[in-house]
């Protein structure tokens, strides 16, 4: 039975081999995934932002983990997703790069001041930015006609006298 047990250990040690093969693959696909995930989103980045802006915005993704608690490739996409609705707003250059990465900053703090998740800040504030006041709520944040009337007015957006376009609320 000795033969046996060699044949049933060198049978284990093949199983394990093989087991540590496949999560080899398996990691090196997941490496590969995540590339490939965020080489699309600098892409996105570059076309909203422009080449200066989406530089600015990868360096501000890179030291996200610590200011924002985002990862790399989520404070870009973050960022890219912002910046579009930045864009739509009539904002460029500078302007739509400092607007898309303080509000990725913004929702790191409003998830760590709330005790809740970045991406649940994150979606809560483009639903703000795209008129649906309620999920911001989650995070004390009121946001009606009145207020965004007078902050409008406060940031000379608005005189004050006329309703407020889609464009002046994200502004």
């Amino acid at each position: 039975d000795g033969i046996g047990a060699n044949v049933e250990k060198n049978r284990n040690q093949g199983l394990a081999a093989a087991g540590v093969a496949t999560a080899g693959v398996i990691g090196l696909k997941s490496l590969a995934d995540a590339a490939g995930d965020y080489g699309e989103v600098q892409s996105k980045a570059n076309v909203i932002l422009g080449t200066e802006g989406a530089a600015a915005a990868e360096k501000f993704a890179a030291s996200a983990t610590k200011s924002a608690g985002l990862s790399k490739t989520a404070a870009l996409t973050a960022t890219a997703s912002f910046a579009g609705l930045g864009k739509v707003a009539g904002l460029q250059g500078e302007e739509l790069s400092g607007f898309s990465t303080g509000l990725t900053q913004l929702a790191g703090d409003l998830a760590s001041f709330n005790n809740s998740t970045v991406e649940d800040a994150i979606a809560a504030i483009g639903s703000g930015l795209r008129g649906e006041a309620e999920p911001l709520r989650a995070f004390n944040v009121l946001l009606d006609d009145a207020t965004l009337k007078q902050s409008a007015m406060t940031l000379g957006i608005s005189d004050g006298t006329t309703t407020l376009t889609n464009q002046q609320k994200v502004l």
